[in-house]
């Protein structure tokens, strides 16, 4: 069970002799995945927006009434700070955390982060690029899974900073499809501009050929 302190902020932790799976972190009921070296991008943006429903983006980003080497210690504005600290911490793995533990603010923690993302962001739009053109339509998965699967593939890269167009992401569909597929891709190569249309038409095709397997039954 998932432990849970006075703040309403509960950590899930890998149990030994169990498969790894994602950390996560409950925070007043709204679950986030821990920080670890390969999330950094999908991370960075949920972390942010769990830090402004908690109010606590502006020690994170800090003005100059809230800059932490201006806070009286004891202060209520001290504490706030010291939440936002721990409460980042809490939303980062140990393994990551090890390369963090010399900083003593939210902000400076934070700051560390985003150039980290920097120096990580070539290599992994790279990494990503590689998997988009390489990804294929599994066997036995659904069409829907198929669509998702590319969409996050896609998000995650125009989060590192990469340029990715609705046409780009028609493109990837279209190529990962089977040859049993070549009728489909063709019509759908005619709609490369219209993401839902394509979306629509592989879905479209799914149906139609589940429909034929139960008819021959």
């Amino acid at each position: 069970m998932p432990a849970i302190d006075g703040n309403g902020y509960s950590s899930q932790r890998h149990r030994p002799g169990r498969v790894a799976k994602a950390q996560k972190v409950s925070i007043h009921g709204t679950k986030i995945s821990k920080l670890t070296p390969w999330n950094y991008y999908t991370w960075i943006s949920e972390a942010e927006s769990v830090l402004w429903i908690e109010k606590k983006w502006g020690y994170v980003k800090p003005n100059s009434t809230t800059r932490s080497n201006s806070l009286i210690e004891g202060s209520k504005e001290w504490k706030e700070e010291k939440t936002t600290f721990h409460l980042l911490k809490l939303m980062i793995t140990a393994e990551v955390w090890q390369d963090l533990s010399h900083y003593t603010t939210a902000s400076d923690v934070w700051q560390a982060l985003e150039k980290q993302l920097e120096a990580r962001a070539e290599a992994h739009q790279r990494l990503l690029l590689q998997k988009l053109e390489g990804v294929k339509l599994l066997k036995e998965e659904s069409m829907q899974s198929y669509i998702t699967r590319v969409g996050k593939l896609t998000a995650e890269f125009k989060l590192c900073g990469g340029s990715a167009s609705d046409v780009s992401m028609t493109s990837y569909l279209i190529k990962g499809l089977p040859s049993e597929y070549k009728i489909v891709q063709t019509i759908a190569n005619s709609h490369r501009q219209d993401l839902e249309k394509v979306k629509a038409l592989l879905l479209g095709e799914e149906a139609y050929r589940i429909d034929m397997k139960t008819c021959r039954l």
